[in-house]
């Protein structure tokens, strides 16, 4: 592992300062922090999560975004990517990280971070761990202005939540809002932070299963999702999911700027993949044609099951 390289681009995830190669770890003189490569070869810049929450890897999830991460940046992302001149991508959130092979072999300088639980996967791969890092999408490792592109895709809902449930934290609303300021941070002015998730606002969920402890009658909806393969979910209040208002205030509201933030499109960015049984099938057929359709002017709605979004730095 190339320490002396690395050393010259990361930065503390606490602090934000420079780190220097130590020997066998990478080390923040100014806050005292060592870092080093965890069991699976990969450093693990995790400084923000809870004590016995790593481990929130499920294989069957593997398997799904091992397909339809290529697929999704081929048919969705790239056409934004070669819009603009980029040269410095970030992933955030990229499991099993197969795009960002993709974007380098593209001559894209890429980078992903995930929680430590994903490294076992990028170790079996054989990634080179100067571009994939184990870290809290709140503290990143990475210098202010350093990325012309940012995404998180399926990532936002799950910021302030309990890891690997969907019960809020009870300061939540500052975790969220630690995680929109870090995003921003990292983003060169005048580049762009894409987000995709399930909308709050859209009351049927087909992304996440039932597994908020203080959903309100959870047992029929226990029951709906094991039927059906959807959540059936509250619209308002603390609920894990984020309308397109949410977000926008996450991004926009705090640099008081218009226009900072685009709907998008979600034609093209799903295949359904999760009602592929029974009687979900169905929805399987209906679903892509209600999504692919939805008029321009409804993007940013509560018709839109999903909120896809392009803020701009300015």
């Amino acid at each position: 592992m190339n320490f002396n390289k690395l050393s010259t681009f990361l930065v503390c995830p606490r602090c934000h300062n420079g780190l220097a190669n130590s020997g066998s770890s990478i080390t923040c003189f100014d806050c005292g922090l060592d870092f080093v490569p965890n069991e699976n070869g990969f450093f693990d810049f995790a400084i923000g999560l809870p004590t016995g929450s790593i481990d929130t890897g499920k294989d069957g999830y593997v398997k799904i975004q091992e397909a339809e991460a290529p697929r999704v940046y081929k048919e969705w992302l790239e056409p934004f990517l070669a819009s603009e001149p980029v040269k410095r991508v970030l992933n955030v959130g990229c499991g099993l990280g197969s795009e960002i092979l993709i974007l380098r072999e593209k001559g894209y300088e890429a980078y992903g971070i995930d929680l430590p639980y994903a490294s076992k996967y990028w170790k079996q791969m054989g990634y080179d761990s100067c571009y994939f890092f184990c870290s809290d999408a709140s503290y990143l490792p990475f210098p202010a202005e350093f990325f012309d592109v940012v995404y998180s895709f399926g990532v936002i809902e799950h910021i302030g939540t309990e890891i690997g449930q969907c019960t809020l934290l009870s300061n939540y609303e500052e975790i969220r809002q630690k995680f929109a300021n870090e995003l921003l941070r990292v983003t060169k002015q005048g580049g762009r932070i894409f987000i995709h998730c399930p909308n709050k606002g859209f009351p049927v969920d087909i992304a996440h299963g039932p597994t908020d402890r203080a959903g309100p009658k959870r047992r029929l909806r226990l029951f709906i999702h094991k039927h059906t393969r959807l959540t059936i979910h509250k619209t308002w209040g603390d609920y894990h999911l984020l309308s397109y208002p949410e977000v926008r205030r996450l991004f926009c509201n705090e640099r008081k700027e218009e226009g900072c933030i685009e709907a998008l499109s979600s034609r093209n960015y799903f295949s359904f993949a999760t009602l592929d049984s029974g009687f979900a099938r169905v929805y399987k057929i209906l679903a892509p044609i209600y999504v692919n359709n939805i008029p321009l002017c409804l993007w940013s709605s509560f018709l839109n099951p999903f909120v896809c979004v392009m803020i701009r730095k300015k």
